[in-house]
């Protein structure tokens, strides 16, 4: 799976489509930012969302190779 990545999720009986924004890396290995491209769609109830927030995932700094002369 890579950003920009069209996903379909379903959340008991609905089900919408989202696009990868973000996808983990050791810490967050396994798990992905999405953002509905039906945004007239709302798959979750309203009691299960948490309190809106700003994502606040961070990219991680590039890997430097220690090959280097």
């Amino acid at each position: 799976m890579k950003v920009g990545d069209i996903v379909a999720i379903t959340y008991k009986t609905s089900k919408a489509r989202f696009r990868v924004t973000w996808v983990g890396e050791e810490g967050r290995a396994g798990q992905i930012g999405v953002q509905s491209v039906e945004t007239e769609k709302c798959i979750w109830d309203a009691t299960t969302l948490p309190p809106l927030a700003a994502d606040l995932y961070v990219t991680p700094p590039a890997k430097v190779s220690k090959d280097l002369p």
